[in-house]
């Protein structure tokens, strides 16, 4: 396999017994890895790596693997067969973030002006499209940060790495959008008691309450440097990471 223009950033998925990877290389575009032993269990494909981390989903009781490759997304079974694709392609290569998987719908987002896209998943074969929403106009435009889901809304930041970008709020039945924050910068969302903990790459942290009403930023502050990564919640706490350090915030106070 090759590596990546931008380096990895695509996680080693559990599913299982099995670990998924993404190698790259001819015949193992994509791979499962014995978890206990290591050892190869299965590779299939020519892709090329993207950098999105995979996923498993259960769709009319069949269990699909899905990947999102730097041609597009691509369904295997646990035993190593593949199952359907769907062509998605952007410049560069930049299939970034994972998918997102409500039920049995899946929204899929990239930037360098190409889109979103609802899919509807099936049993078998290929996913129906839903809607989408393609293009520099669209409702979407996920560069590197993954979009969350609460209470049938998508939010998200939209936008491309070198222009505006925009915190936005979409409908996930319609695709409309909601609300859009201008100017919001480049981030990263998670998603916790139905708030949006929001990390810039400048260094601030930005508390949002998810409501498809209005754009409602609760408080702000500056806590770190330069910062890529997607702050972590477990037992009331935020995990942050910056290129010098690690941060522990707690946040459970009822205030």
């Amino acid at each position: 396999g090759k590596n990546n223009t931008w380096g990895l950033s695509a996680s080693p998925t559990i599913e299982g017994d099995l670990v998924l990877a993404i190698p790259g290389g001819k015949g193992a575009g994509v791979a499962a890895f014995d978890k206990k032993s290591g050892k190869l269990v299965w590779k299939t494909g020519d892709d090329k790596p993207g950098y999105a981390t995979p996923l498993g989903v259960t769709v009319g009781g069949r269990r699909q693997l899905i990947f999102f490759t730097a041609s597009g997304l691509l369904a295997v079974s646990p035993a190593g067969k593949e199952l359907w694709r769907v062509p998605w392609t952007t410049e560069y290569d930049c299939n970034i973030c994972t998918p997102l998987v409500i039920g049995d719908r899946m929204f899929v987002s990239s930037g360098e002006e190409v889109g979103c896209a609802l899919f509807k998943l099936k049993a078998d074969g290929p996913p129906d499209v839903v809607w989408e929403s393609k293009g520099d106009k669209s409702a979407m435009l996920n560069y590197w940060a993954n979009t969350v889901h609460h209470e049938g809304h998508l939010y998200g930041l939209s936008g491309e790495f070198s222009k505006r970008i925009d915190l936005r709020c979409v409908d996930l039945a319609t695709g409309k959008v909601k609300w859009s924050q201008n100017g919001f910068g480049k981030g990263s969302v998670t998603l916790a008691d139905g708030h949006l903990f929001i990390t810039t790459k400048k260094g601030d942290l930005v508390l949002v309450r998810a409501t498809a009403e209005r754009f409602d930023e609760k408080a702000r502050v500056t806590i770190q440097g330069e910062n890529r990564t997607v702050g972590t919640i477990a037992n009331k706490r935020l995990y942050l990471r910056d290129k010098e350090k690690i941060m522990c915030l707690d946040i459970g106070a009822d205030n």
